[in-house]
């Protein structure tokens, strides 16, 4: 009955397939049985979705629910990488519609993982490698070629974040003078500040961050 219970998540609880693969990955070394009916239940899930030929959005969840399941036991060393590698591998026998849906889902959740373990790691460079040659190869919709450029970014941990400016501690002293301490009340404290600079070589930044704080700044600040 346990087992039959955390086999089945809630439906639309994918939020809650963490909880339950650390659920089962805490019992697994005291109740092997347990983990191995749920490791069943979830590899005949897959399959048996897969085989469905009804391709309506009734379907699609499901089948994200599990992958999703699947990614996360794998993470937690429940689900052994090779069963997954093969599970996705048999998506691309059909690459196309809810297989692709379901094949970035598994490279979303776990992809990162199997690409830093250094046992697994060549074996998911060859298999996203496959998935780039197949989105070249194949028409696809557009949602589908975004999906794949997110899987891909995901599993290579690409950053997006915006490098900060290199500035000078006088040039960072401006700004926050400007940005930060600028109101009506303390005009003449920033102005008494600013005076103090050497007015020959921050004089153009000084003009330049005043200009920019009435352009994009606060209201207090104009």
């Amino acid at each position: 009955a346990l087992a039959l219970a955390l086999s089945r998540p809630p439906h639309g609880a994918i939020q809650l397939l963490p909880f339950y693969s650390r659920i089962i990955a805490s019992l697994s070394p005291y109740f092997p049985l347990i983990k191995d009916e749920i490791l069943d239940r979830l590899q005949r899930q897959f399959y048996g979705l897969k085989n469905v030929v009804d391709i309506s959005t009734d379907t699609l969840e499901p089948r994200l629910r599990n992958a999703s399941y699947i990614a996360e036991l794998v993470k937690f060393g429940v689900y052994p990488p090779g069963k997954a590698f093969l599970q996705l591998r048999s998506l691309f026998d059909d690459f196309s519609r809810q297989n692709i849906d379901t094949a970035c889902c598994l490279v979303e959740n776990c992809g990162n993982y199997l690409y830093k373990r250094p046992d697994t790691s060549e074996r998911m460079v060859n298999m996203m490698n496959i998935i780039l040659k197949l989105k070249d190869a194949k028409n696809l919709e557009s949602r589908h070629e975004e999906l794949i450029s997110q899987a891909r970014a995901t599993m290579y941990g690409v950053e997006t974040r915006v490098q900060r400016k290199l500035r000078s501690p006088v040039q960072e002293f401006v700004r926050h003078q400007i940005y930060a301490l600028l109101s009506q009340t303390t005009i003449s404290q920033v102005a008494e500040n600013l005076r103090r600079l050497h007015w020959q070589q921050e004089c153009a930044y000084v003009r330049k961050k005043i200009l920019g704080a009435v352009r994009k700044g606060k209201e207090s600040q104009l």
